[in-house]
């Protein structure tokens, strides 16, 4: 009897040993295809966030573009093999319920040409849910569900597995200035000292001609409502002299791009959300409500809590027109190691670092120094704005390293600014100019008047006049940077549009 049940035991052992291997087996099949998903689904986020930035980075040249650039760096960094069919139809499948839910208007791409000229959309999408654009600079791409075939886990029934991802982008500005809403014509080139703005009162100083009746090269620009400058929707721009200071303070609040043609038939017009804004209006003025409020403030009310007008925005200040403004001159940020001096200058002798200096007797009595930079008649300082005028224009006519060091991008003077097609702003207030660059530029000059006295304030100058605080600005000039005189990275490296900079910096945001 007690052998009968021994051997009836044994034969239980075997029943659960059989079972125990079944869940064995189970669980590493589990295991071993669960690590294949996370794999893949750490390949699907490379592809999701390379996708998206790919696509940031194409952002001045139009939408098809952007998308284009998307979907062909996340398809060459997804380990599974398409079709370029296949690849059609995932896309062509997607959605995208989450786009909505980021309150960043979210507006999907359109769907590729060549996709419905080969057939491959017989359902005739018009749109990618799964690639979104937002006017205030955001781009967002969801990966198609991908799908892994399991090894082991078909033991139990479980035939493949789903895997996704998602990224966003976000385009903000390349160093803190933004674009700012003012106007170059098609004439303005790399190294020129232009007039920036003019008033109804303006003077006829170089290298502003005075006032012009009409159109005083600012430009009218709505809020759009962005979530992290603190703007909130406007799209009448009005009041317009306080919308006007809010943007010079602190850059559009929306996304402007370049214009593919000079052509009305190509203008999207600054109008509230709508994408690829290429085309701006001018403004009616120079009211003392918008021009001198967004640079030395006081700001309008409108303004997002904490923020500070632009000049007033440094740490290298000093008192002028009873206010704390930003003295830095702009030779302050020539880099210092470079030689203009050497057998082979690695710069012009005038842009060396070393002859900015107003101490330095011998630069002054040198005849490659002339106290006199324009040719005007007047002695000029060694620190001066005709000095680095006569610097920019020998840089430019020929082959040199960056002049200036990264340094500049902490500087409030310096930003963006829009060059348009036309020669002149001779247009009607509501016909918008098409943009046909970004130019780096320096605010550089003011221009103060009260009655029949007036002062001029250039940064790392002495004031020229009283800078007496009652005094009401009346004209600002800049210089328009020569691409190749900034760091890579301030111009977009490499520049994305012949002659021109990529005033957007993208980064991975979600």
């Amino acid at each position: 009897m007690s052998m009968r049940v021994l051997r009836e035991e044994r034969g239980a052992s075997a029943v659960l040993l059989a079972m125990s291997m079944i869940m064995i087996m189970g669980l590493v099949a589990i295991a071993v295809d669960l690590g294949i998903g996370f794999n893949e689904r750490r390949q699907d986020q490379t592809a999701a966030d390379l996708g998206v930035m790919a696509g940031a980075t194409e952002i001045l040249a139009g939408q098809d573009t952007i998308r284009d650039e998307a979907l062909a760096y996340a398809r060459s960094n997804l380990p599974t093999t398409f079709t370029d069919e296949e690849w059609a139809t995932a896309w062509l499948d997607c959605v995208d319920p989450d786009a909505a839910g980021y309150g960043l208007n979210f507006v999907p791409v359109n769907v590729p040409t060549i996709w419905n000229t080969n057939g491959w959309n017989p359902g005739g999408v018009t749109h990618l849910s799964c690639i979104n654009l937002s006017s205030l600079g955001y781009i967002r791409l969801r990966l198609p569900a991908q799908t892994v075939e399991t090894n082991f886990a078909k033991v139990i029934g479980v035939d493949h597995l789903s895997t996704g991802a998602d990224a966003v982008a976000k385009l903000g500005p390349r160093g803190r200035g933004g674009i700012l809403p003012f106007a170059l014509v098609a004439t303005a080139s790399g190294g020129d000292h232009v007039c920036l703005s003019s008033g109804p009162t303006g003077l006829a100083e170089d290298p502003c001609a005075g006032p012009t009746s009409g159109d005083f090269g600012t430009l009218r620009a709505p809020f759009f409502g962005h979530p992290e400058l603190g703007t909130t929707t406007n799209c009448n721009a009005a009041p317009s002299g306080q919308v006007l200071a809010v943007n010079i303070a602190l850059g559009l609040d929306h996304l402007v791009v370049l214009a593919p043609s000079a052509s009305s038939s190509d203008e999207v017009p600054d109008v509230c959300f709508n994408f690829g804004v290429n085309a701006l209006f001018s403004d009616p003025g120079f009211p003392n409500e918008g021009v001198e409020e967004g640079l030395v403030g006081p700001l309008p009310g409108i303004a997002p809590a904490g923020t500070i007008p632009r000049l007033q925005d440094s740490s290298n200040t000093s008192i002028r027109f009873g206010r704390s403004l930003d003295d830095y001159g702009l030779w302050e940020y020539i880099d210092p190691n470079l030689d203009g001096f050497a057998v082979v200058p690695e710069i012009p002798t005038i842009c060396d670092y070393s002859t900015f200096d107003n101490t330095n007797v011998a630069y002054l009595s040198h005849p490659t120094y002339q106290a006199d930079w324009n040719s005007d008649g007047i002695p000029d300082q060694l620190e001066s704005w005709e000095h680095v005028q006569a610097c920019l224009e020998e840089f430019k006519a020929g082959t040199y390293p960056a002049l200036f060091t990264e340094e500049i991008e902490d500087s409030p003077r310096f930003a963006y600014t829009p060059q348009f097609f036309e020669v002149s702003l001779s247009h009607a207030q509501s016909d918008p100019y098409p943009i046909e660059l970004f130019r780096a530029t320096w605010i550089q000059g003011s221009w103060w008047k009260k009655g029949s006295t007036w002062s001029t304030f250039h940064p790392g100058e002495p004031c020229d006049g009283t800078c007496a605080a009652n005094q009401d600005m009346v004209q600002i000039s800049g210089f328009v940077l020569p691409d190749l005189a900034l760091p890579a990275d301030l111009r977009g490296n490499p520049p994305p549009w012949a002659n021109g900079v990529n005033p957007f910096l993208p980064t991975l945001w979600d």
